[in-house]
């Protein structure tokens, strides 16, 4: 299973290369942001399904279904960007929409049949579902729409975010929280997960509100919650590593490289955050997409998912026999 996952991930990062290097150097029409998103269904998401295999129950028919048309939506989701933005290139990238509409319905499918007594399930089942909703913003982006009058960038930056923040930090706090719990056994403190988790899945949700309604307050609160989130999200890494609760070498040195990057770009999250809310823009938004979007794409997400992949190959499903943590 691992295997699959992998080479599908490592076959999509050679055509992210090749896209990426294209957009360097002028020989495609992609800029860098288009460049990055595609990162995430090219890699991210093969690597996030793999890491969340084992923390929940098996999958329901339409989760099957979402992982064997994972490498078409995948492409179809590249191949979108290729025609200029209108009706074509929004139906080709509903195809990627699909594979995540499918993956949506498979995690709340599990939510409610027992996946929300326990942290791994609820994040699990969150982070495809705001993949779903980073797909739909996809395609109002390729569609050429400019839902409440946003510019076309910032339309494709609504995608970007709930692709990498709402579906990546969900499933890295969830296998944190598991590795918490297996080495320390059902006596480990869940409280601190429970709470970085609510944060977590409530802090994309406020921040997409206030960008919606044009509310400088609520952006600040959820930009604010994601970051102390993140933070807490990485101490309980610091602890993972400090009880070697992680047997893979690798891993480890993968998923510490993940947490740092965190760390980091939620810094420039705060910075841009706190600047915004004072009328002193002290970072731009291209800055913050080169700055704190490659940091987030590569450093984090990629490595931890990498990191997470590697450290649960082989794990078998769980079935509905799975001990869950405290309730979220």
């Amino acid at each position: 299973m691992l295997l699959g996952a992998m080479s599908s991930a490592a076959g999509g990062f050679l055509i992210w290369g090749l896209i990426a290097l294209g957009a360097m150097v002028g020989r495609t029409s992609l800029d860098a942001i288009a460049a990055l998103f595609l990162l995430s269904p090219l890699v991210l998401v093969p690597l996030g399904f793999e890491v969340t295999r084992p923390l929940t129950a098996e999958s329901t028919p339409p989760g099957r279904w979402a992982r064997i048309l994972l490498p078409i939506g995948a492409v179809l989701a590249a191949v979108s960007f290729w025609p200029s933005a209108g009706p074509s290139a929004g139906l080709v990238a509903s195809g990627w929409s699909l594979v995540c509409a499918l993956a949506a319905i498979d995690g709340v499918w599990r939510l409610v049949r027992g996946g929300y007594r326990s942290v791994e399930g609820v994040c699990a089942s969150a982070g495809v579902v705001y993949l779903f909703v980073g797909s739909v913003w996809l395609i109002l982006s390729r569609w050429g729409s400019a839902p409440f009058h946003y510019p076309g960038r910032t339309v494709l930056l609504a995608a970007l975010h709930f692709s990498f923040t709402g579906f990546v930090l969900p499933i890295v706090a969830g296998a944190t929280a598991n590795a918490r719990r297996t080495a320390q056994g059902p006596a480990a403190p869940a409280l601190g997960s429970t709470l970085l988790a609510a944060g977590i899945l409530v802090g994309p949700a406020i921040l997409a509100a206030g960008n919606v309604r044009h509310s400088p307050t609520l952006k600040l609160v959820g930009a604010l919650l994601l970051v102390a989130a993140s933070f807490g999200l990485a101490g309980q890494v610091a602890s993972v590593m400090r009880r070697r609760c992680m047997a893979s070498r690798p891993a480890r040195a993968l998923v510490a490289t993940s947490a740092l990057s965190l760390l980091l770009g939620m810094l420039l999250v705060a910075v841009y955050a706190v600047g915004e809310a004072m009328g002193r823009p002290w970072l731009t938004v291209p800055q913050m997409a080169r700055l704190h979007g490659t940091i987030n794409a590569l450093g984090f997400s990629l490595c931890g998912l990498l990191g997470w992949a590697l450290e649960t190959r082989g794990s078998p499903f769980p079935g509905s026999s799975l001990a869950p943590s405290p309730a979220v």
